[in-house]
């Protein structure tokens, strides 16, 4: 496969590849992965994703960022992408200390959270990360919910795809428990943007408390009903 795509793109793009640790736990599942990335990066690849979890495991346990570790000091210098449980921009900047991994892919992270990647650079510039405001909420989801329905096909099937993430926003909410409990009300596409400004209201930035701290990076409440 690796060779059929590398043939196709001619080099006009880089060709990635993104893989788990192996199909479960057994020393021959693992004894694959190693041949299989071995044998993508000597076709040419450009880097490659490693997330250290088993197909088996799907989203069970924690990832196995030793494992990362040891592919990064296996490839040498080949860029390694790590993912796994990276739900905050501290989660970020822990692996990369912990695995010298070269990047990092954030998936389930940014589900309701596309300030991650600011917070990230923020971070890594020295900067505190900052919580979004109610503001910055509220647009985000508008943006969002403009370019769904369009893809999605319409309104009625954009908002089954749109409430999973309305509801995730809810975890940097001050109260994200009520957040949660009034986004999961949410029913119809013409009671998407009238409940959004009812839970991220202005007023809900009063505090003006907004630096992230590692302790309530994310809310764990959220990511247990919803995921």
């Amino acid at each position: 496969m690796v060779d059929a795509v590398l043939q196709a793109v001619a080099g006009d793009v880089p060709v990635t590849v993104k893989m788990r640790r192996g199909s479960d736990d057994s020393p021959a599942a693992e004894a694959r992965f190693w041949a299989i990335l071995d044998g993508a990066i000597a076709r040419g690849i450009a880097a490659a994703t490693v997330h250290p979890r088993t197909v088996e495991q799907k989203y069970q346990g924690p990832s196995r960022w030793p494992f990362l570790a040891g592919v990064k000091a296996h490839v040498g210098a080949f860029p390694i992408l790590g993912s796994g449980d990276l739900f905050s921009a501290f989660d970020v900047l822990a692996m990369r200390r912990e695995t010298a991994v070269d990047g990092v892919t954030i998936a389930r992270g940014c589900i309701g959270n596309p300030f991650v990647f600011t917070q990230v650079q923020d971070l890594l510039a020295g900067r505190p990360a900052l919580r979004p405001t109610a503001a910055q909420q509220r647009a985000a989801i508008a943006r969002h919910w403009q370019l769904a329905v369009p893809f999605y096909g319409g309104e009625a099937k954009a908002l089954p795809h749109v409430r999973m993430h309305v509801i995730k926003y809810g975890q940097y909410h001050p109260d994200p428990v009520w957040a949660r409990t009034r986004l999961v009300t949410l029913r119809t596409p013409a009671g998407l943007l009238p409940l959004v400004d009812e839970v991220f209201a202005d007023r809900f930035d009063a505090d003006g408390d907004r630096e992230l701290r590692p302790e309530h990076a994310v809310a764990p409440t959220i990511h247990a009903c919803s995921e």
